[in-house]
């Protein structure tokens, strides 16, 4: 909003005031000398040490008013001043120069005072006549002056009859021009309300535009997706107004939403572990959902039982697919400011809306990131890791290992008479075989052991921190298990497996990758030798 300058007074009102402001010194110094005039005619009872006074107080500040006046901001005020003052002054002069009794010129002087308190109003012109034949009418009945004293009383009360009528005029102009003012003040400070609200809105985006680009970047520098949600609760409570979430993931494959991650308070796998998309109206309507008490639409059911008294649901949406939803909340008891209406409502659904549109991006480019990457270390058949990632894993293991000072170990494993597999129940009785097999394997290492397919029938697993001793008892308990494992294809249960495994470990080998490859290698053969489904622990040489 720009505002105008202000405009000039019409023509009118500047005539009036600039006829006042003109005249002002005039009269104000033709009072005292008309007066002076007046007594060095009737040189009776004068006073003139008290008359000098007067006419010298009385002309310093006609003076000094007619400087003043040129504020405009101020001169009602000074008009209302010299009014009084000049109708007061020039009846003590009067009343010096031609001996009234003190109670006519009192009279005047309350009559001046009545005036001016109407200053403005018709009634200053009646008491201005009241307060002449106060003056003047009865000085000639008692015959206490001659007539030119009578005169020159009535000349003295024309003038101010002229000041009043001027006043009058000029005062109804100005407070006319006050209005104006008052009107133009309160127009530049609902302008500058305005402003100011527009700067805090604009303080506002800012800060919001910052935290997303802050959460966006943070985002984008996440590994793996575990580490997002640390970031998505610890960003989303400061751009939106709930102290508590919880992220709910899905992963395609089920009709079912995981609580992921939680803040606020809020464990993720306790109350709410799992939501179902058609419980949520935020899915089913595609867009944020914001609810409170006094709320007459319909309750998510995944709330069911939940002491909140306000809640915020933002659907989380990938090419048409459901990636999940992000859902705030705040609890009974809690300072929640209630929802807002109009643009201020809107501005938080847009944030909430970016900042759903932040999570979605972020979620969906680090499964795909994950999804290529486990494209390129693990076999897609079994699921476990493949032999490139053996090759750049195991010489990391083994340094660490003997930067520990740490034992590691090596199981070589391989499937016997694997080939007959695939010749009496074809090529997918074999990818079922290893298929199951790389399940089992999966279910029988560690978290920071590596389970890969080494090429065709062939699995290598990498025990870090296990001994000689521990990766031959390992082994045998995986030769062992694998007998009780059934594989069905087509309704037909396959012949049971058997496995050849061979185990080295460091420090009794060379801490380099390739030695403890082949000394593996060799035991597995050395057990394929000796009659297959056997643990054969590799020999040092000394």
């Amino acid at each position: 909003m720009i505002n105008k300058p202000l405009e000039s007074s019409p023509a009118r009102s500047d005539f009036a005031i600039e006829l006042w402001r003109g005249l002002t010194p005039f009269l104000g110094i033709a009072q005292p000398l008309l007066a002076l005039a007046f007594l060095l005619e009737n040189k009776g009872d004068v006073h003139w040490a008290w008359f000098l006074a007067l006419f010298g107080l009385q002309a310093a500040v006609n003076i000094a008013f007619t400087i003043r006046a040129r504020s405009l901001r101020n001169i009602t005020t000074l008009m209302y001043a010299f009014a009084v003052f000049n109708w007061i002054v020039s009846s003590l002069i009067v009343g010096l120069a031609a001996g009234y009794p003190t109670i006519l010129w009192l009279l005047f002087v309350l009559g001046a005072i009545h005036s001016a308190l109407f200053i403005g109003r018709p009634g200053i012109l009646i008491n201005g006549f009241i307060a002449s034949a106060a003056l003047s009418i009865p000085p000639l009945y008692f015959d206490a002056m001659t007539f030119q004293a009578a005169v020159g009383i009535g000349m003295e009360m024309l003038f101010l009859l002229v000041i009043g009528f001027i006043t009058e005029k000029t005062t109804t102009t100005l407070l006319a021009e006050r209005e104006k003012y008052k009107q133009a003040e309160e127009a530049l400070r609902e302008s500058h309300d305005e402003l100011a609200a527009s700067l805090e809105k604009q303080r506002q985006q800012t800060r919001d535009m910052t935290l997303l680009s802050e959460m966006g970047d943070f985002l984008q520098a996440c590994p793996v997706l575990e580490d997002s949600y640390a970031i998505i609760g610890y960003y989303t409570p400061r751009l939106l107004p709930f102290p508590h979430g919880v992220l709910y993931l899905g992963d395609g494959s089920r009709d079912t939403l995981d609580a992921v991650s939680a803040w606020g308070g809020i464990e993720a796998g306790k109350n709410h572990p799992h939501c179902a998309p058609a419980h949520c109206w935020a899915l089913r309507r595609e867009q944020v959902l914001w609810m409170d008490e006094t709320s007459t639409g319909m309750r998510c059911h995944h709330l069911e039982h939940s002491e909140v008294s306000q809640y915020m649901c933002i659907p989380l949406f990938a090419q048409r697919e459901v990636i999940g939803i992000l859902h705030l909340q705040s609890r009974k008891g809690e300072s929640a400011a209630p929802i807002p209406e109009g643009e201020a409502q809107t501005r938080v659904l847009s944030l909430a809306k970016t900042v759903g549109e932040h999570i979605t991006l972020a979620v969906a480019n680090l499964r795909l990131r994950e999804n290529l990457r486990n494209q390129s270390i693990r076999d897609g058949l079994t699921g476990l890791f493949n032999r490139r990632y053996l090759e750049e894993t195991l010489e990391r293991e083994i340094h660490r290992a003997a930067r520990e000072k740490a034992p590691l170990s090596i199981i070589f494993i391989d499937i016997d008479h694997f080939k007959s597999f695939n010749d009496e129940y074809g090529h997918e009785a074999g990818d079922a075989v290893l298929r199951q097999l790389g399940a089992f394997l999966i279910s029988q290492v560690r978290y920071e052991d590596i389970a890969c397919r080494y090429g065709g029938e062939e699995f290598v697993i990498v025990l870090p921190d296990a001994a000689f001793g521990i990766a031959a008892a390992r082994a045998e308990g995986m030769r062992a298990g694998v007998k009780g494992m059934n594989v069905q294809v087509g309704g037909k249960t396959l012949r049971g497996i058997t496995l050849s495994l061979g185990v080295s470990a460091i420090p009794e080998f060379e801490a380099t990758g390739e030695i403890l490859m082949r000394a593996a290698d060799a035991a597995l053969y050395q057990a394929k030798a000796e009659g297959r489904d056997r643990v054969v622990v590799a020999k040092v040489v000394t």
